[in-house]
């Protein structure tokens, strides 16, 4: 049973969607639209439009995960949280309509209304939504005239007090607040057997010096002294481990000289004694931190690719991205701005690159949990980057400001819902927004979401903001799960995910909201 919803233009209601059926054609007809489901200082809400709400909401969820091939996933416990994925869409909304209606009782402390026209429109936009889907679908999701009528006269009270609750904050930012510098970077990833190709015989066999092409990858790592594989792990005495560390010192010493002098590579017995490599501190910081050795000489080398790495770039003016290419090919580079905002994820790179001059090259590596990190600084002063930054700040005082009024009329009020009505909304059937885009809604017609959307969306513009480019994604470091760059976001990032999709479902018209 495929049924669709198709979308009402004028109000940027929702998008056609494709329902299909669990359990069989169950009715709903012994449900009670007018059953007060939450009541917020006597002000009831029926339960056909918490019902029209949530499934409006499950829509976009399950369309959202549908992009990432899931399905099916609406009556999973997704985030491990000991609910469904149905259920926490539902305790979403009945949070988000209460806000509302708190909003809306307060509408008269900041002198708003909705007008005459206002109302004309909302009434015009549910019967055209109405007119626009099949009934088995609107049987489905409790939606007739009066109650898509009563949900978007919510979604105006949000949008025009959220506009008026967050509009007292102060937008001064000074560039020393919002400051972000930009650094270009590369990350050598320490990678054991299993992780690396680097450790197949069939590219550690070949590893030798070869001066006439200039330094490479195979020149600093000699073969004797490649990455344990799992084998050689298991049977590593302590002596097995001190010769191993040994030879990371004698790699790195090699790689330095040879990289700043590649016609004249030493011989062992003149390989100095102490090569200002910075590596001795990192190896003692990493040998405390595992017992592994296949991990701690993991490191070693990664170290060394950085102390080579950086060698050659301040004795030789090489390109970056070249010389780093050509010492690992698999390393990641990247440019990406941060500020003091980001210290609890980039505090390492922060702290490295304070009070330098723009153009300057940090002269050791950057250690992080990822790995090594080679860094230039660019700039102090992203003029850009900053900029967004003050934008963000002042959109984050915003939305902190109308948290901060939800809480304090959530605490003066008297606010109860009805558990076994909110029980009967249930998800039996999936509802998928299908790829077809209308062309008629423009996108000034959405109007701010919910917190949570509107912190989800906060979250992608400080990406954004950040530059941060899928390769860093792929590096993955200092994120809440320890992934150095954020991002991907992608199914990155279920807390991300957690937060509703961007919420055009939210949407009323400028013509609502003017």
């Amino acid at each position: 049973m495929n049924t669709r919803w198709k979308k009402a233009v004028s109000t940027g209601l929702c998008a056609c969607l494709a329902l299909s059926v669990f359990t069989g054609c169950s009715s709903d007809k012994g449900f009670d639209t007018k059953a007060a489901a939450i009541t917020v200082n006597e002000d009831e809400v029926p339960a056909g439009v918490v019902k029209f709400a949530t499934h409006h909401l499950q829509a976009q969820y399950e369309s959202m995960y549908a992009n990432f091939g899931y399905s099916g996933i609406i009556n999973q416990d997704i985030y491990g949280t000991g609910s469904t994925l149905g259920e926490t869409i539902k305790d979403q909304m009945v949070e988000e309509i209460t806000h509302i209606v708190l909003a809306k009782q307060h509408m008269s402390d900041y002198g708003v209304s909705i007008s005459e026209d206002q109302k004309m429109e909302i009434s015009e936009a549910a019967a055209e939504f109405i007119a626009d889907n099949d009934k088995e679908v609107l049987e489905k999701i409790s939606a007739d005239q009066e109650t898509v009528e009563q949900y978007l006269e919510l979604l105006t009270v949000q949008s025009l007090m959220q506009d008026a609750m967050g509009s007292d904050v102060d937008t001064e930012v000074s560039d020393e607040e919002a400051a972000q510098r930009r650094i270009t970077y590369a990350l050598f990833t320490p990678e054991t057997e299993g992780e690396s190709e680097l450790e197949s015989e069939e590219e550690t066999e070949g590893w030798f010096l070869d001066e006439s092409e200039g330094l490479s990858e195979e020149e600093y790592i000699p073969e004797e002294t490649s990455v344990p594989g799992e084998a050689e792990t298991a049977s590593l005495t302590e002596n097995d481990t001190a010769k191993t560390q040994a030879a990371a010192e004698t790699e790195v010493e090699t790689g330095i000289e040879a990289g700043i002098e590649t016609e004249d590579v030493l011989d062992d017995a003149e390989w100095p004694a102490e090569a200002e490599t910075g590596f001795e501190a990192a190896e003692e910081e990493s040998e405390t931190e595992t017992e592994d050795p296949a991990l701690a000489a993991a490191k070693r080398v990664a170290a060394a690719k950085a102390e080579l790495l950086i060698a050659r770039l301040l004795h030789t003016g090489e390109d970056f991205e070249t010389a780093m290419k050509e010492i690992d090919p698999d390393a990641t580079f990247n440019s990406i701005t941060f500020g003091e905002g980001d210290a609890d994820y980039r505090g390492e790179l922060l702290e490295a690159t304070d009070g330098l001059e723009d153009g300057t090259l940090v002269d050791y590596p950057v250690e992080t949990d990822s790995g090594y990190y080679v860094v230039r600084l660019d700039t102090q002063l992203d003029r850009e980057a900053t900029d967004a930054e003050k934008e963000y700040i002042v959109e984050q005082r915003r939305s902190d400001r109308i948290q901060e009024l939800y809480t304090e009329w959530e605490e003066a009020a008297e606010i109860s819902t009805d558990d076994e009505v909110l029980a009967q909304i249930d998800f039996d059937f999936s509802l998928v927004m299908a790829t077809e885009a209308s062309t008629e809604a423009p996108a000034e017609e959405v109007t701010e979401a919910p917190a949570e959307e509107a912190a989800a969306e906060e979250t992608a513009a400080d990406a954004e903001a950040a530059t941060e480019a899928p390769a860093e994604d792929a590096a993955a470091e200092e994120t809440a799960a320890d992934a150095d760059e954020e991002a991907t976001e992608a199914a990155a990032a279920d807390e991300a995910a957690t937060e509703a999709p961007a919420e055009d479902a939210e949407a009323v018209t400028e013509a609502v909201t003017e």
